[in-house]
């Protein structure tokens, strides 16, 4: 028996659900373009849930209203359900279970869809369809809330035998199989109201309120040249799940500023997670797609990660030129970028997300210590993917560099 999905070709990627996610990490779903070579004449019904325990599984059953006749060349019927995605990539939050022999994932890109393709069908105009099982989402069991996990949806459409070709090739399943999804006559005939796109149903999950707990650890430094390491830690109960929008929007960031007079040498993180820093070559490209960078002139340095998981941890490593160093204290600060239903901040405590960078050298002056003015994670007037950067630079005089 051929592998589900064997002939999937480089042309269905355009069937994958794409979720652009928004400063919510909810999108809108993107409809199949083999729709466009077909059949695409159906209403779908639109399905939100709230309040959904992490862990949970989400029966999706939507119907699904046939307008008008297939055409004589439609050969087969498919679904395709999306999960959370970025651009090009899925993210956490749900996953779709599909467990029929005629169901499986979309290979051609990692979204985490599921496409499922019907070749026994009715044909009757007029009439509202359902699915014969519902299809689960399970959501992440360590997901936060309130927070929207799956701003996901579906497409039905029919296809010829052309496009049955090219995207999915000769049915793979047995037909006599007795695990086999089915589109089957609804119970409830009503029509589902449409909206701008009546082919495209949407699916809105929403957890139940549970934050996490971002916590960040300050250092002294200390020698001409120090090395220390910034440990940053979710104190839970939740996990910060990833909710970026791709390589360019991480969703969380450490940053920091150094003392006055201090100069970057180096920073970074540990190899192998989902975290990173900034380098100067991608600080001058985003100081360019800004057009504007005097705003980020408060950071001298930005690492960001995807995900960190509740009692997790990971080190920041800083290397610092205290030559020149006048004295006073920096700071360093751990960030969510993205928020939860209605604007809430998933970090439930944003106190000890600041800690202070200080410079023990006896024999510094007392110059006092200079004000340090940091953005806060609740403030997010940082846009996703605008402030990720390192400006690797000695701090300028106090009264020139005031945030």
């Amino acid at each position: 028996m051929r592998t589900p999905f064997h002939r999937i070709r480089r042309a269905s990627a355009a069937l994958a659900a794409v979720i652009a996610a928004a400063a919510a990490g909810v999108g809108a779903f993107a409809p199949p373009a083999a729709a466009q070579d077909a059949f695409a004449d159906f209403t779908t019904e639109n399905l939100s849930f709230s309040d959904v325990e992490p862990g949970a599984v989400v029966e999706f059953a939507p119907r699904t209203l046939q307008n008008s006749a297939y055409p004589d060349d439609i050969v087969a019927l498919a679904v395709t359900f999306a999960a959370p995605a970025g651009v090009g990539a899925g993210i956490d939050g749900a996953t779709v279970l599909a467990p029929w022999d005629n169901c499986g994932p979309d290979l051609s890109i990692p979204t985490g869809a599921y496409h499922c393709v019907f070749t026994e069908f009715e044909n009757l105009p007029g009439t509202v369809f359902e699915f014969s099982e519902p299809v689960g989402y399970e959501v992440d069991a360590g997901a936060p809330g309130p927070l929207a996990v799956c701003g996901c949806g579906y497409t039905v459409w029919g296809m010829t035998e052309e496009v049955m070709e090219r995207d999915f090739g000769e049915p793979w399943w047995d037909p006599g199989s007795a695990n086999l999804l089915s589109l089957v006559p609804a119970a409830d005939q009503d029509a589902p109201e449409p909206d701008d796109v009546p082919s495209q149903g949407d699916l809105v999950i929403e957890t139940a309120a549970r934050m996490f707990d971002l916590a960040i650890e300050g250092a002294v430094l200390s020698g001409d040249q120090a090395e220390v390491t910034v440990p940053v830690e979710n104190l839970g109960p939740a996990d910060a799940i990833n909710r970026g929008n791709g390589e360019i929007d991480p969703p969380y960031q450490v940053r920091g500023r150094l003392p006055d007079g201090a100069a970057l040498v180096a920073v970074g993180v540990p190899d192998g997670g989902p975290w990173s820093c900034a380098d100067e070559a991608e600080l001058a490209g985003l100081h360019e797609a800004a057009g504007d960078g005097t705003s980020l002139d408060r950071f001298d340095f930005v690492c960001y990660f995807w995900r960190l998981d509740a009692t997790e941890s990971f080190d920041v490593a800083l290397t610092v030129d205290l030559a020149d160093a006048t004295g006073g204290s920096g700071a360093v600060e751990v960030a969510a970028l993205y928020r939860g239903v209605d604007g809430v901040n998933l970090d439930a405590d944003t106190a000890n997300d600041t800690a202070e960078l200080t410079v023990d050298r006896p024999a510094l002056p007392d110059t006092g210590t200079s004000v340090v003015v940091f953005v806060a994670a609740a403030a997010g007037a940082v846009a996703l993917g605008v402030v990720l950067f390192l400006a690797s630079r000695r701090r300028k005089a106090p009264a020139e560099d005031s945030p």
